[in-house]
């Protein structure tokens, strides 16, 4: 599409044309995705969800609709909590919890 309106402008006479295709492209927004916020399900438990909050931590809990048991993958591995706004992180010595979104790998989620 942009190779074919650059084709096009550059057929057209003057600047008015080259004008005209720059405010275009500058004009068109980009949006980043939406997240998509989901529960998860403990498979094992009837009824108990990923729960999380900075006070309680991060555990199963009954399966209640609420924001703090809504989470987003992302596309590089990590996995935010919606309502802290924090990371999924886990780390041997100190358990799964939440905390500010770095990139680390402790963050870093994959699917089995």
């Amino acid at each position: 599409m942009m190779k074919r309106a650059l084709s096009r402008a550059s057929a057209l006479a003057g600047g008015t044309a080259a004008a005209l295709v720059v405010t275009a492209l500058l004009a068109t927004p980009t949006q980043a995705a939406a997240p998509t916020w989901s529960a998860w399900q403990n498979m094992a438990y009837d009824n108990q969800c990923l729960d999380g909050s900075i006070s309680q931590g991060v555990r199963l809990n009954t399966c209640n609709g609420g924001t703090y048991q809504e989470w987003s993958p992302k596309s590089n591995g990590d996995i935010v909590h919606r309502q802290s706004g924090k990371c999924l992180d886990g780390s041997i010595s100190q358990g799964v919890r939440l905390n500010t979104c770095n990139g680390g790998s402790f963050q870093w989620w994959l699917p089995r």
